[in-house]
């Protein structure tokens, strides 16, 4: 079975079980190690540039450098924040809002020092996982996406250090 997700061809089978229900499994194509080593240098410096951008598009209030970071209509942050009281509190907002808020002349970003891409990990031609220090503040996980062969940040959970 196939399924196109904004440019993207994912395949899956759909198995049935013993006990009379289906499962689901990912399928990708095989792929040698050599080809996967040399396309994947290039995949982890094109995700680490996307990551850059979203952290360097926040820090500036760059619309462009954020929109360009995130699957836009999909893309969510959810995350553990402290509120006023020193409690940690659960935010859940699309990018889409808070681009808009992050963008407005009235914002005013937390202040970073620098951001470190802490590990990044491919598991699929199209997927990949970024963990991220961001100047010792938060420390962020990204789901990336590649759609029309550009990583994006599809969700991002974070949590207040």
């Amino acid at each position: 079975m196939l399924k196109n997700l904004t440019g993207c061809t994912i395949l899956f089978a759909v198995i049935p079980t013993t006990n009379g229900h289906t499962q689901s499994i990912l399928k990708r194509p095989l792929v040698s190690y050599e080809n996967v080593r040399s396309k994947n240098m290039k995949d982890y410096d094109a995700i680490e540039e996307t990551v850059f951008n979203y952290f360097e598009g926040y820090r500036t209030k760059s619309r462009e450098l954020l929109e360009k970071s995130f699957v836009i209509e999909i893309a969510n942050m959810k995350g553990y924040m402290k509120n006023e009281q020193g409690e940690m509190e659960l935010i859940d907002m699309s990018y889409k809002e808070l681009i808009d808020q992050w963008t407005n002349p009235d914002y005013t970003p937390f202040e970073f020092s620098e951001g470190n891409v802490l590990s990044i990990n491919i598991f699929s031609p199209i997927a990949a996982t970024v963990v991220f220090d961001c100047g010792g503040m938060f420390l962020d996980t990204f789901q990336m996406l590649k759609i029309n062969n550009k990583w994006r940040i599809a969700n991002k959970f974070f949590v207040d250090q």
